[in-house]
């Protein structure tokens, strides 16, 4: 039987990875060479062994770590196998070589393994050099009050905004940021405890619909889809229970989202049409009705751009990623940190310093040198944080940027996302969303304001919960015998003292 139980988990990855294998081959593009096709596989399915290890160990309450691993291998694995080997550089579409190609998924492949082996090891040590965790577990009876000032805090300054009375910058992201912590709170109540919903549901579906429809109106795509995304997530952790069916569906709304939104941008942002915010959902209809689902799903070439497999090529960063292997260091050599440097400056407060450089400015920086974008243009278009460590320090630089970020994200989640603290890991989860969000990005952008955010959600949190720190004895407890450092408990100390654990889906039930 041991012997049996110590083979079962290999085959089963093996099995999963065969069928990973399989939907990667059907899905393939005709003429992809079988290298790069082995190679984005390898890339995919990298990317996919956290994700499948933390559901069947389930150590952590939210798997944002495993979710940025699979959305990696997403833009970069299966991005490289669905789509041609083109790229669009000033509306011209240019060939590119299947090596380049390769390189950018070897490169890939040693910058994911490097962050996910990081990743596991540090997850040990982070347990031993850092003897506490933030325990944001919040009090039941201040719940309420907590989601009604973040809600309150958010949308008095949405209003300040829109009448001009401070400036438009990071302030706005925070400010969506606190609404989105509300609704994420909201969510791990309404999952965990069943028997503490009531008014908590309306408010909840309320707040996750408001967010979705305003990210639809500004256009942004990825706006209305983060809510959505984080309640998911929520709902996975809590319940362990993937809804195949809703996922599907989800799924194939967005491609046909995605697929149609330049229509939409170009009626809205550039055609001065949808002056209402009803005008401006009565457009998103048209657009997306006007979709031949028949052609969109057809496995002819795509009609007019609008084929689903031109609509997830949208998702891959590999084309961008070879494009820079193409040019560097051949035509454009290594940066050595540059697009690294806003780094030094972004902890500095603008009214300390008025003319700070925009932490834009990094993305710009490769954007104009790659030819991505013309001189003038406001908007970012973005290599990704991989070819953006190639571009600047080469392949040395992809597996050390990748490992520090592997260091970092282990420590985040050592000290916040805990089974026991709904605080912590809320913050947890709507920070790190950054990240989902900005793969195709440049880091400074992703983790520059980072230590700020951490450090003012944890501010407005402490008076709602019942202590800031939990000593390290409590901490071993809620990671017992996973492979991120702890021994196995008994079942009684796994649970928080004011929780006992519910009968199947592993929920608990405040007492």
């Amino acid at each position: 039987m041991k012997l049996n139980a110590k083979l079962g988990q290999p085959i089963r990855m093996l099995a999963m990875l065969a069928g990973v294998g399989m939907i990667a081959w059907l899905l393939r593009f005709n003429a992809i060479p079988p290298l790069t096709f082995f190679l984005g596989l390898a890339v995919l399915g990298v990317a996919i062994f956290p994700m499948a290890k933390w559901l069947r160990e389930r150590h952590t309450l939210l798997p944002m770590f495993e979710l940025i691993c699979l959305s990696l291998g997403v833009h970069m694995g299966l991005g490289a196998i669905i789509q041609p080997n083109f790229i669009a550089i000033h509306s011209e579409l240019h060939q590119l070589d299947w090596k380049f190609i390769d390189q950018a998924l070897l490169l890939s492949l040693f910058g994911v393994t490097s962050m996910v082996v990081v990743f596991r090891l540090a997850s040990i040590w982070w347990r031993r050099a850092v003897p506490m965790a933030i325990d944001l577990r919040i009090k039941p009876q201040r719940r309420m009050a907590l989601v009604l000032v973040l809600l309150a805090t958010g949308f008095a300054g949405k209003a300040a905004l829109f009448v001009g009375w401070v400036p438009v910058g990071q302030i706005s992201s925070l400010l969506n940021g606190l609404i989105l912590v509300a609704a994420v709170i909201q969510a791990i109540f309404y999952y965990r405890y069943p028997d503490n919903r009531g008014v908590s549901k309306w408010l909840l579906f309320s707040v996750v619909i408001y967010l979705t429809l305003m990210g639809l109106e500004t256009g942004m795509l990825e706006l209305a889809v983060i809510p959505l995304l984080l309640v998911f997530i929520v709902r996975l952790g809590c319940l362990r229970v993937l809804p195949v069916g809703v996922t599907l569906l989800a799924l194939t709304l967005l491609l046909i989202l995605n697929s149609v939104k330049d229509d939409y941008r170009e009626r809205v942002w550039f055609g001065g049409e949808g002056g209402t915010t009803t005008d401006k959902f009565k457009i998103w209809g048209e657009v997306a009705a006007g979709t031949n689902l028949a052609k969109f799903f057809s496995e002819t070439e795509a009609v007019e751009g609008r084929g689903w497999r031109e609509s997830m090529s949208r998702f891959s960063l590999v084309n961008r990623f070879a494009w820079v292997c193409s040019n560097t260091p051949d035509h454009i050599p290594f940066f050595l940190g540059e697009s690294y440097l806003p780094f030094i400056y972004t902890p500095i407060p603008r009214f300390l310093w008025a003319g700070k450089p925009i932490i834009s400015d990094a993305i710009d920086l490769l954007d104009l040198t790659y030819d991505l974008k013309d001189q003038g243009s406001s908007a970012s278009i973005g290599i990704g944080f991989i070819a953006e460590a190639y571009a600047n320090f080469s392949w040395y630089g992809v597996i050390f940027v990748m490992a520090a970020q592997g260091l970092f994200l282990a420590f985040l989640d050592r000290v916040f996302n805990r089974t026991s603290s709904e605080g912590g890991a809320t913050i947890f989860a709507v920070i790190l969303s950054l990240i989902l969000n900005g793969i195709g990005t440049s880091a400074v952008v992703i983790y520059g304001n980072m230590p700020a955010f951490f450090v003012i959600f944890i501010l407005m949190f402490f008076p709602f919960c019942m202590r800031l720190i939990e000593p390290d004895a409590h901490v071993g407890a809620q990671r017992s015998g996973n492979g991120r450092g702890g021994r196995r408990l008994p079942a009684a100390t796994r649970y928080p003292s004011n929780s006992i654990p519910m009968p199947g889906r592993g929920r608990e039930r405040i007492v």
